[in-house]
């Protein structure tokens, strides 16, 4: 079987499709902010490969990701071999999973010699300093799923990503109030990012 029908195996199945509850608000919310920013690269290639999505993870970020393509591939699916790929613009996009992983440089040193020079990873951070209020999320049952295990800071990410041959191109803060309240949220989340040092 070849890489490409492998990775195609996995189309996701929207989330309006799953079955069971609809996301909650403030989630579907957090989620189209994230997007929003993931999609001012990803609308310029031609397909997005979500690795690795926790148990937890209904698809609902990448949903709402603009792209042509849109993949996931779980822990048992081996990531296809895209490094002679040349007429085509891959993002890979690993959504809280370093969040998770105990071995974050091997994880990406795997990851390295299956892409061509076209492909970009984007990777989606839970801010770790924000741990207590995920804990207190799941006891008000707000949040589901479990606790990130691992701390990642932003020098981390740029330290680890040199040792595994990538370069961090841009990193970038979203998301600061997860409620729309009236369009307060709306302010905050779009104020926030432009003031220095916050």
């Amino acid at each position: 079987m070849s890489s490409e029908a492998e990775a195609r195996s996995s189309v996701i199945t929207p989330p309006e499709a799953l079955a069971g509850p609809k996301p909650q608000r403030w989630k579907r919310y957090v989620n189209s902010l994230l997007a929003e920013e993931l999609s001012s690269l990803t609308r310029y290639y031609d397909r997005v490969i979500q690795w690795l999505p926790r148990k937890e993870d209904d698809g609902l970020l990448l949903s709402q990701v603009a792209t042509g393509e849109k993949l996931t591939l779980g822990r048992d699916e081996p990531f296809p071999d895209l490094s002679e790929e040349s007429g085509r613009r891959t993002a890979i996009l690993l959504n809280g999973t370093l969040n998770y992983h105990s071995d974050i440089q091997g994880l990406l040193a795997d990851l390295k010699p299956r892409l061509p020079r076209t492909s970009r990873v984007l990777v989606v951070l839970y801010n770790s300093y924000l741990r207590w209020i995920y804990v207190l999320a799941n006891r008000l049952g707000i949040r589901r799923g479990e606790l990130p295990g691992t701390f990642v800071t932003r020098w981390d990410v740029e330290n680890l990503a040199r040792l595994s041959g990538y370069s961090v191109v841009r990193q970038r803060l979203c998301g600061y109030f997860p409620w729309r309240l009236f369009g307060v949220g709306t302010l905050v989340n779009r104020v926030l990012p432009v003031i220095p040092l916050l």
